[in-house]
C-alpha cells in the first residue's frame, strides 16, 4: 500500500474522480515504499501562483510522477478550448491550456522549486520528473503530437495504477536518457532522498490543519450542494399545489426560501408562514436582503402571531386567556375566521408553509383556505414538512391523518426529498443510529468531516465545567463564537448554560428572549431544541441529556437537535 499524505480524504478533495485515484494509489499492491502527496500546492509556480498538483507520487529507484486528475463524464477540445462536463451536462472544467499542458507546467514548476530549495548543484535537480493525466470516469481514446497516449490512465485502461506508473517511467526514460542532466546513478531517488523531499515538500503539515480552516472548507462545500436541490422546484413549476416531504437536512427550508423568491419575482402576493419565531425572522431577513424594496409584495410571519395581528387589527382586543389550553388550537383560529368573513382583505396569490407538520390540523387549514385565492382546493400553495420525525407540536394527528386532511381540500402533487445536503456523513450516521432513518445519500459523502464528540458528566457542576472546557477548546481552534449554538431540551433557567452565563467572557444570547439577535449575532447563542427547529449552525453543542428516555417524543427531540449541526456536533450526557 502507498503511503498517502494526508493519510485520509479531507474537505479539500472537491471531486469524485480524485477520491477514486486516491483509493487506487492507497490500495495498490507492492507499493509499500511509495509516497503520494495529494492536493499539493506549488509555491511560486512558473505561470500561476497557488496551483495544485493533484497527486505527486514519489517512487524509489524510479522518480517523481506528477498526476493531473480530471473528473467528468464527457470531454471535448474544440477550437483550442478544452471542456469537461459532468453527468447532467454542466461544464465543470474549461481551459485553453488543457490538462496535459497543465500537468507539464506543474512538472516544470516542481523542478524549479527543487533548484531553489536544494541549490543548482544538488543531485535533487537531476531526479527524473515526469507527468501523466488521469481520466477516472471516461475513456480518453485520442492522441496527437501534443498528447502522448502513454501518459493517459482512463476508465478503460486495462492495467493497474501501479503498472501505469511503470509505463510512465519506462517511456519517460526513453525520452530523457539522452538529456545532459540525466545520470543513471543520480537521477533515480533513493528511499532516503524521498524522506528528505518529503520533509521539504510538506513535513508534518497535514497533521496540524487548523480546525477552523477545515470547518470553513466543509461549509463552503455544503452550501454549494443546496443549489442542486433547487432542481426539484424547476421540475414542479407546473404544479400549483405540492407537498415537499423530507427528513431533517434535506434542504426543505432552503427550498421554501427559493420558492418564495420565485413567487415574489413573479409579482405574486405571497404569504410565507411557519411555527417558530426564530425561523420566521430568518426567512424575513433573507427575503429583505434579496428584495429590499418589495416588502409590500409578501408577508412573513409565525402563523399564530399572524392570526393575533389579524384579529387585533380589526378590533378583537379582548382575546381569551393565553394560558387556556384551547386558545391557540381553537379560539384564535376561530376569531381569525370571523375577521376574514366580516372584513374585506387582499387574499394571497401564493401560500408557502415551512415546517408544515406543526401547522396541519383542521382549525388552521380552515384559516389558510380563507387566506388564499382559490382556497386550498384551487389556489397556489407549497408545504415543506417532515411529517414523521419532527412533529413535536402537533400531536393530535398521525402522518396518514394529516395527508388525508389536506387531500380533503383537493388534489396535490407530492415530492419526496431523500438527499441530506446539510450534514456531514459523520453527523448523518449518528442521526441514523438514534432515529433509524437512513438518508438515500449524503451530498457530502465524499468529504471526510469531523467526528461527533460525546462528553460525560455525573452532576450539574461537572456539566458546567465540561461545557466551559468544550467552548474554550473550540475557541483555541479558532471557531468563531457566532458559529456555535448551544441547544437544550430545557429552557435557560433549567439548563446548565444558566450557570455558565454568569462567568466572565461567556456572553451567550438567549434566543428564546431575543430571537432576532441570531441574525446579527457576534457571540454564542442558546436555544431550546424546540425553538431552533428549522434552523442550523456550523457547530451545535447539545446539553442537559440527563436520561435516555425510550419515548418517541424524546427520540424525535434529539433527532431534531443533532440534525441542526452542519459541520461539528458535540453532545454532553449524564
Amino acid at each position: 500500500m502507498t503511503r498517502m499524505i494526508p493519510p485520509y480524504l479531507k474537505g479539500r478533495i472537491e471531486n469524485y474522480g480524485e477520491s477514486l485515484v486516491f483509493n487506487l494509489l492507497r490500495d495498490a499492491p507492492e507499493t509499500d515504499d511509495w509516497v503520494a502527496l495529494h492536493s499539493y500546492n506549488l509555491p511560486n509556480q512558473v505561470t500561476c501562483i497557488g496551483r495544485e498538483i493533484d497527486f505527486l507520487v514519489m517512487v524509489p529507484q524510479k522518480g517523481l510522477f506528477v498526476l493531473e486528475v480530471k473528473s467528468g463524464n464527457a470531454i471535448q477540445r474544440k477550437d483550442g478550448e478544452w471542456e469537461i462536463r459532468n453527468s447532467d451536462g454542466r461544464a465543470i472544467y474549461a481551459s485553453e491550456e488543457g490538462p496535459f499542458k497543465q500537468a507539464l507546467r506543474a512538472m516544470y514548476s516542481l523542478h524549479e522549486n527543487l533548484k531553489k530549495w536544494f541549490g543548482l548543484e544538488s543531485r535533487y535537480n537531476s531526479f527524473l520528473i515526469t507527468y501523466g493525466v488521469v481520466f477516472p470516469e471516461i475513456d480518453f481514446n485520442y492522441s496527437d503530437l501534443e498528447i502522448e497516449k502513454w501518459r493517459v490512465f482512463d476508465n478503460n485502461t486495462k492495467y493497474s495504477i501501479t503498472e501505469y506508473i511503470n509505463v510512465l517511467f519506462e517511456n519517460s526514460l526513453k525520452t530523457y536518457k539522452n538529456e545532459s542532466w540525466y545520470n543513471p546513478g543520480k537521477s533515480h531517488p533513493l528511499k532516503k532522498d524521498i524522506s528528505e523531499l518529503l520533509r521539504q515538500l510538506r513535513g508534518s503539515f497535514e497533521f496540524n490543519e487548523v480546525l477552523s480552516d477545515k470547518v470553513n472548507k466543509i461549509e463552503k462545500r455544503i452550501n454549494a450542494f443546496t443549489n442542486e436541490q433547487y432542481d426539484c422546484l424547476d421540475a414542479l413549476e407546473e404544479n400549483e399545489r405540492c407537498i415537499f416531504k423530507g427528513a431533517a437536512g434535506t434542504g426543505k427550508t432552503m427550498l421554501a426560501l427559493e420558492a418564495a423568491k420565485r413567487s415574489i419575482s413573479e409579482d405574486k402576493y405571497t404569504l410565507i408562514i411557519c411555527f417558530n419565531r426564530l425561523l420566521a425572522s430568518w426567512l424575513q431577513y433573507q427575503l429583505k436582503e434579496y428584495f429590499p424594496e418589495s416588502e409590500n409584495k409578501y408577508h412573513v410571519a409565525p402563523f399564530l402571531d399572524y392570526l393575533e395581528s389579524l384579529t387585533r387589527k380589526h378590533g378583537y382586543f379582548k382575546l381569551p386567556d393565553r394560558t387556556d389550553s384551547h386558545y391557540y388550537s381553537e379560539d384564535l383560529p376561530d376569531y381569525a375566521l370571523k375577521v376574514l368573513e366580516k372584513y374585506p382583505f387582499s387574499k394571497f396569490d401564493r401560500l408557502i408553509i415551512d415546517e408544515g407538520q406543526d401547522l396541519i390540523n383542521e382549525e388552521y387549514l380552515l384559516v389558510m383556505d380563507s387566506l388564499l385565492k382559490g382556497g386550498l382546493k384551487e389556489g397556489n400553495w407549497n408545504i415543506f414538512c417532515d411529517l414523521e420525525r419532527q412533529n413535536i407540536y402537533n400531536k393530535k394527528l398521525n402522518v396518514r391523518e394529516m395527508l388525508s386532511l389536506i387531500k380533503s381540500y383537493g388534489d396535490f402533487t407530492s415530492y419526496k426529498l431523500t438527499v441530506n445536503c446539510r450534514n456531514t456523513i459523520e453527523i448523518a450516521d449518528e442521526v441514523y443510529k438514534l432515529s433509524g432513518f437512513n438518508y438515500k445519500r449524503c451530498l457530502s459523502e465524499h468529504l471526510t468531516g469531523i467526528p461527533v464528540e460525546y462528553g460525560f458528566y455525573e452532576n450539574d457542576m461537572e456539566q458546567v465545567i465540561l461545557l466551559e472546557e468544550v467552548i474554550s477548546s473550540l475557541h483555541k481552534n479558532k471557531i468563531k463564537p457566532d458559529d456555535i449554538t448551544i441547544l437544550s431540551p430545557f429552557r435557560l433557567q433549567n439548563s446548565c448554560v444558566k450557570s455558565l452565563r454568569k462567568k466572565p467572557n461567556f456572553e451567550i444570547i438567549n434566543l428564546s428572549e431575543d430571537h432576532e439577535r441570531f441574525l446579527t449575532r457576534d457571540t454564542y447563542t442558546f436555544s431550546t431544541i424546540h425553538k431552533f427547529k428549522g434552523m442550523e449552525n456550523l457547530y451545535i453543542i447539545i446539553t442537559d441529556i440527563n436520561e435516555t428516555k425510550d419515548s418517541e417524543y424524546y427520540k424525535n427531540l434529539l433527532y431534531i437537535g443533532m440534525s441542526r449541526a452542519k459541520v461539528g456536533l458535540i453532545i454532553l450526557m449524564n
